[in-house]
């Protein structure tokens, strides 16, 4: 995670397409969220961890990260191929399972449990 100080505000200014007002952001990535990403986004806020399909756009990603680092939590991804029933778990962006999409749900699920109470 990164050192630099982050909250929720600019994070939430980011992903509407504006400027965060603390440099956390960059024109080269991604931030701004769709209607549909904003939904998974809102989802992801109240399980404290993101499930992502692997052909999504990268914007859900850097988002998640600058939410875990604002709020303190370890950042949680499940990356899903539901037609190949696969799922790849990353802590703090490291693999951490790849495997049955059920199982990668059922270890997301008990690590923010765990890590994020």
């Amino acid at each position: 995670m990164s050192s630099k100080t982050i909250k929720m505000e600019q994070v939430e200014r980011l992903t509407r397409g504006k400027r965060s007002g603390a440099n956390i952001g960059s024109r080269s990535v991604g931030h701004q969220l769709r209607t549909f990403e904003r939904e998974i986004y809102e989802r992801a806020l109240q399980a404290r961890y993101l499930i992502v399909p692997k052909d999504s756009r990268e914007n859900l990603w850097n988002v998640w990260v600058k939410v875990a680092n604002a709020k303190k939590w370890s950042c949680l991804i499940l990356v899903k191929e539901t037609r190949q029933d696969r799922g790849e778990l990353f802590q703090d962006e490291e693999l951490v399972y790849a495997g049955e999409l059920a199982a990668a749900k059922a270890e997301i699920r008990r690590l923010a449990k765990a890590l994020n109470v």
